[in-house]
C-alpha cells in the first residue's frame, strides 16, 4: 500500500527537480522584484519624501534680512546677480528664484538677484577718427545718457579727435 499524502507533500520539490531553469527564473524575478521595491523605499526615506518648505516672499527686504528670514524657514540664500535700477534702495532684494510660494526640500538654495550698491562701470572706448554721428550711437548703446560734445575747428566736418 502506498500513502498517498507523501507523493502530495513532494509536489513542489518534484516539480523544481524537473524544471530547475523555470525555477531559478522565476526566483530571480521575485528577487529583482524586492530589491527594486526596497530601493525604492530606501529612495523615499532618504530624499524626505513629502517633506517640502514653502518659500517665502523675499522682494524688497535688504539681503541681510533676506538671509535671515530664509534661514529661519529652513532654505539658503545665495546671491546669483545684482543689477543698478536708480529708483530702489541698494541691496535691495529684486528677484528670486524659484518664486514665492513655491513647495521645495528642506535646505533648498534660493537665488536672489539684488539692487546694486553703485551704477556699473563702463570703460570709455577710443572714438578718435570716428564720425560724430558713429560715436554717439556707440556711447548711447553702452547706456551713457548725458553725452557733452565740444566742437573744435578741424580740416574735416564732424569728425571726433578725442574724448
Amino acid at each position: 500500500m502506498e500513502d498517498k499524502t507523501d507523493k502530495k507533500t513532494n509536489k513542489p520539490v518534484d516539480f523544481i527537480k524537473k524544471h530547475p531553469i523555470l525555477f531559478n527564473l522565476l526566483l530571480i524575478v521575485l528577487v529583482g522584484c524586492g530589491i527594486i521595491w526596497l530601493t525604492l523605499v530606501a529612495l523615499d526615506v532618504w530624499t524626505g519624501h513629502g517633506e517640502y518648505r514653502v518659500v517665502p516672499d523675499m522682494k524688497g527686504l535688504s539681503y541681510e534680512q533676506a538671509v535671515k528670514a530664509l534661514d529661519e524657514a529652513g532654505l539658503r540664500a545665495e546671491l546669483s546677480d545684482s543689477i543698478y535700477d536708480s529708483s530702489t534702495r541698494p541691496g535691495t532684494v529684486l528677484e528670486q528664484s524659484p518664486k514665492v510660494n513655491a513647495k521645495v526640500k528642506p535646505n533648498r538654495t534660493v537665488y536672489l538677484t539684488i539692487n546694486a550698491f553703485s551704477p556699473r562701470m563702463i570703460s570709455v572706448p577710443s572714438l578718435t577718427d570716428m564720425s560724430l554721428r558713429q560715436a554717439r550711437s556707440t556711447l548711447e548703446g553702452l547706456g551713457f545718457e548725458k553725452i557733452r560734445e565740444l566742437y573744435v575747428p578741424s580740416e574735416y566736418k564732424d569728425l571726433v579727435l578725442g574724448v
